[in-house]
């Protein structure tokens, strides 16, 4: 006849005398043995984990590594390049923005023998994909200045010295195979956010020089006529490129609203997520789960 009665979840291994709990749960070895691969099962899944854990961890470190070591790193002879533009999107994988070379050239206004360092009284380092055009370093820009904790949408290229909250800036592409659609400030360790702070560059920096200057936010080592006299060369090189009508100051532009419209889903670091529909109807499926529960579970 077959035993219908609850498995005891010690199995043979029990060392419960009670008769009734001996009558009403199996204690038979078949169960423990089921026990024993489950138990084997659950062990070299959290295996699993751990490696996967290891992997992502070292892959950090290197990050971190190729970050801090740079002195060591294998260089490209930037005299042989004749087209900037396409070498960068070689080596980037990805194109970059006019206002991305236009800015440089605003910087070398500032400081022709070294422009990595021409916003330093601002306590502004130029970083990721700048590195490659003005030092000319061998490295994989994917990973290069990027914050552990940005969304692989996120490429950062200016970095906030001595910030508490480790704030960076960045461009945002909702693809890669298309130009960023804005620039954002993240600081991973105030609230992960991406924050968005123009369509360009120069709007980015305009912003954040206003906040220093009014001090509302955000703290300066330098003193503030340093500061000022920055603002000051920063305003005659747009006000040279207002003829052009290049790009615009403003936080929120025309290109900023048009992709507000598009936004198929909120998400954590709350600049949302736009994946249009294709020719065959694929494309973003809402889940019929609410942020509020979405950010509760995680």
């Amino acid at each position: 006849m077959e035993n219908k009665r609850p498995l005891c979840k010690y199995g043979d291994k029990c060392f419960r005398k009670n008769q009734n709990h001996l009558k009403n749960f199996e204690h038979s070895s078949n169960q423990s043995n089921n026990e024993n691969l489950n138990l084997k099962t659950e062990n070299q899944e959290l295996s699993d984990k751990s490696e996967k854990l290891d992997l992502l961890t070292k892959k950090y470190e290197n990050c971190i590594e190729q970050n801090e070591n740079l002195d060591k790193i294998e260089k490209f002879d930037l005299s042989k390049i004749s087209d900037l533009k396409i070498f960068v999107a070689e080596i980037n994988k990805m194109e970059m923005p006019d206002d991305f070379f236009q800015f440089l050239e605003f910087c070398k206004s500032l400081n022709e023998s070294d422009p990595k360092y021409a916003l330093i009284d601002i306590g502004i380092e130029l970083t990721g994909i700048f590195d490659l055009i003005i030092r000319g370093y061998k490295l994989d820009y994917r990973v290069h200045a990027r914050y552990f904790l940005d969304p692989p949408e996120f490429q950062t290229v200016l970095k906030v010295l001595n910030s508490p909250s480790d704030a960076h800036f960045g461009y945002f592409r909702d693809d890669p195979d298309e130009l960023p659609v804005f620039v954002a400030i993240s600081e991973p360790k105030l609230d992960c956010k991406i924050n968005i702070r123009s369509d360009n560059l120069f709007g980015a920096l305009n912003w954040y020089m206003d906040e220093l200057i009014s001090g509302r936010s955000y703290k300066i080592e330098s003193c503030m006529e340093k500061v000022k006299k920055i603002k000051a060369s920063f305003d005659l090189w747009c006000e040279k490129l207002k003829s052009s009508k290049s790009f615009s100051l403003s936080l929120k532009t025309p290109r900023i609203k048009s992709r507000e419209k598009k936004v198929n889903a909120k998400t954590f670091h709350s600049a949302g997520i736009v994946v249009p529909l294709d020719s065959n109807g694929f494309g973003y499926r809402e889940i019929p789960e609410t942020y509020g529960k979405f950010k509760k579970e995680f």
